[in-house]
């Protein structure tokens, strides 16, 4: 078990069920799956393997929720980067972790085109929205990505995520974690709180 394949199989086990609820926009855990599969499938068609960084510098959103799976159901590594970070502390963790993908809100299309000539080690870019002549926009691989489920091995104790340290006594440091440390996380969570699956839970 992995974290990519909990979404697979929710929408395989509870298709109909709403799985993210952003604003306005509600989706059922088939169609989460199908976003999720769109980026996963775009990432290793563009060259990401498993192993690899993609960082996402992105706000909390129902995109940020989709990148992220996507990412993960590849094998790669999300980087998640504070969206209250300057740009020069961004731009120091995109360099650091040797991230290869880049996903952004649209708040931070100017810093990311003014980076980009010294982001030399980034090769593909992913935008919410126009910007940056160079990225692909996440909607537009909703609207036409495939949709399969990625077909890469992903193990249970393959590393899934760095997050990086608030770096009060210097630099900030990657913590990485696995698929494993993440889901225990989870199972704990929803033990302690007594979810069960008719529970809607406020992510902030």
């Amino acid at each position: 078990m992995n974290l990519g394949e909990l979404v697979a199989r929710n929408a395989r086990t509870v298709p109909d069920k709403e799985g993210v609820i952003y604003g306005e926009n509600r989706y059922t855990w088939s169609q989460v799956n199908e976003r999720v599969n769109t980026i996963a499938n775009a990432l290793i068609a563009a060259g990401i393997k498993k192993g690899d960084k993609v960082a996402m510098w992105m706000f909390n959103t129902d995109h940020f929720v989709f990148a992220f799976y996507g990412i993960v159901k590849t094998g790669a590594l999300a980087v998640p980067v504070n969206f209250r970070l300057t740009p020069r502390e961004a731009e120091w963790i995109f360099g650091h972790c040797d991230a290869k993908a880049l996903m952004f809100d649209p708040k931070f299309n100017e810093a990311v085109a003014e980076m980009k000539p010294r982001l030399s080690k980034v090769t593909n870019y992913y935008a919410v929205a126009p910007g940056l002549e160079e990225a692909v926009l996440l909607d537009d691989l909703f609207a036409n990505g495939n949709t399969d489920n990625p077909d890469v091995a992903v193990d249970e104790f393959d590393e899934s995520e760095i997050i990086y340290t608030s770096g009060t006594t210097g630099r900030p440091k990657g913590a990485v974690l696995t698929h494993h440390n993440q889901m225990m996380v989870v199972g704990a969570v929803g033990t302690l709180f007594a979810l069960n699956p008719a529970d809607i839970i406020l992510h902030v």
